[in-house]
Formats: C-alpha cells, structure tokens, sequence
C-alpha cells in the first residue's frame, strides 16, 4: 500500500490542502503550477474577466489538450492494431501457399 502524504497546493492565491499517494506529489506540484500559469497567461489575454472567468477559461483548455492527446492515442492504438492483423494476414499466406 502506498503512503500517504499532506500537501498544500495553491492555485489563484487559494490554498487547498491535500492527502495525496507519496509518489504524486511532482505530479500535483506541477499540475498546480501549469495551472497558475495558465491563469497568469490568461489574465494577459483577457484583463477585463474575472478569476472565475480564468478558472473557466484554463479548464477549457486542458481539456482541449486532453482530448487532443486522447486522440493522438487513438490513432497509435489504430495504427498498432492495423499493423498485428497485417502480420498476421502475412503469417497466414505464408502458411498457406
């Protein structure tokens, strides 16, 4: 069972605490970073909006590159998949010629 760790993250001047698996928390660490500065990016962008308006904008975001990603891998499955059954359609003709 893996240990459990308390961390603190803060994302637009809020603290969160959080007891996360000890071998996460580079992971939540950067998570919270790329998402302050996503926010810091779009509060350039977009002066006139709110912090809610950010939260909601940098949410979009990551999950356009989500799916974006989600994609990516789909097509490497597909292609991956394409590839077996070709080796295996040649593997049958050579054992039936």
């Amino acid at each position: 069972m893996s240990e459990k760790q308390s961390i603190v993250l803060k994302i637009l001047d809020r603290s969160y605490s959080l007891t996360i698996p000890a071998e996460n928390e580079e992971i939540y660490r950067n998570a919270s970073k790329r998402i302050n500065e996503m926010i810091d990016k779009l509060r350039h962008q977009f002066p006139q909006k709110d912090e809610q308006d950010w939260l909601r904008l940098a949410c979009l975001q990551f999950e356009l590159n989500v799916l974006s990603l989600d994609k990516e891998l789909q097509k490497e499955e597909l292609g991956d998949s394409i590839v077996k059954e070709c080796e295996e359609l040649d593997e049958f003709i050579k054992i039936n010629q």
